[in-house]
């Protein structure tokens, strides 16, 4: 990478933060650093500019525990080295994915990602930050979406990730948006980024292993998908970001559909007029119905289930589980949904 490369990395890694923050000014900002070149990357390239734009700087390092010993090490030294370089206070943490994993019977990518998000979003709430920031790629922008695919998403899963989003944690809502300045940056771009710039990275071992889904489609289904597009990398990021634009269009829509389609709220239990409920699109009708699940507190249903309290909203009939204490039923006209 050349100078001039380097230097436009940055100034896009810029951009994309100003665009994702939701003011111009000063702003308090928590950088999730794993010791690997592309989160290793976004933290020089914020703290390059950090000055210009009154953006106080501080990084967090997750342990998942996994590795040995010797590599974990590796990976919070490098953290700490670039850091103190940097001028960037480090929070360490350390969460057991493992024992995760056995207790709600996650695998254990599952159980490494939820774990991390939830600690990260502990600290950003009691420090009071505007933003966090994560280092994901466009490389992982694409594995996202095949990862989705091939466990049958809908939309919502083929849209991937946004550069301004917000934790996948049910108490989203009370934490700060999650920003992904280098989701248009290859991952080629940051490990010559670093190379240029003299930042020391460790590269994860556990990358190697294909027990993980997600290292299955980075090792052996995208290569063989650039067989038949040798851009399938851009296709699928071009896809996440029309995808995306169509769901946010969607999701106000539903909102708009179920404030319309109540006849009564309750703690924990809303109910629906099923005839105006069947009234609606069926693209928002079901996510209408989806939309009631969570806010009576159930996780978001799967198809199966989406599918049949759409058939309870049409047809009436018996009760449907939606998993959890979250159930359905049809009385007359109304449409009720509870978690007991």
């Amino acid at each position: 990478m050349k100078p001039r490369d380097a230097q436009s990395l940055v100034q896009q890694i810029e951009r994309a933060m100003v665009d994702g923050l939701s003011r111009p000014g000063p702003a308090r900002i928590l950088v999730a650093v794993s010791g690997g070149p592309d989160s290793g990357a976004a933290l020089y390239a914020l703290a390059d500019r950090a000055a210009q734009h009154d953006w106080t700087l501080e990084a967090v390092h997750v342990d998942h525990g996994l590795a040995d010993r010797e590599t974990r090490e590796s990976f919070a030294q490098a953290v700490d080295r670039l850091a103190g370089r940097l001028g960037v206070d480090v929070h360490h943490a350390q969460v057991d994915v493992r024992q995760r994993s056995r207790e709600r019977g996650e695998s254990v990518e599952t159980a490494a990602r939820g774990a991390r998000y939830e600690e990260i979003a502990a600290l950003a709430r009691r420090l009071g930050v505007n933003a966090v920031v994560t280092g994901h790629t466009i490389d992982d922008q694409a594995e996202t979406v095949l990862l989705h695919l091939l466990r049958g998403s809908g939309l919502d899963g083929l849209a991937g990730m946004r550069v301004r989003g917000s934790f996948p944690l049910r108490e989203a809502a009370s934490c700060p948006p999650l920003l992904r300045p280098l989701l248009e940056i290859r991952r080629e771009e940051t490990r010559a980024f670093c190379a240029l710039r003299g930042i020391d990275v460790v590269q994860d071992p556990s990358n190697d292993n294909l027990a993980f889904t997600r290292n299955r489609i980075r090792s052996q289904l995208l290569p063989a998908l650039r067989r038949f597009n040798p851009a399938i990398t851009r296709a699928l990021a071009d896809l996440a970001s029309d995808v995306g634009r169509d769901r946010e269009l969607l999701a106000e829509l539903s909102v708009q559909g179920l404030e319309a389609t109540i006849e009564r709220r309750e703690p924990g239990a809303i109910e629906l007029s099923r005839k105006s409920v069947v009234s609606l699109p069926d693209a928002i009708a079901i996510r209408v119905l989806r939309l009631a699940v969570e806010q009576v507190g159930g996780e978001p249903p799967s198809h199966e289930r989406s599918l049949a309290i759409w058939r309870l909203a049409q047809r009436g009939g018996h009760r449907v589980e939606l998993g959890g204490t979250v159930c359905a039923e049809s009385r007359g006209d109304l449409l009720r949904i509870w978690s007991g």
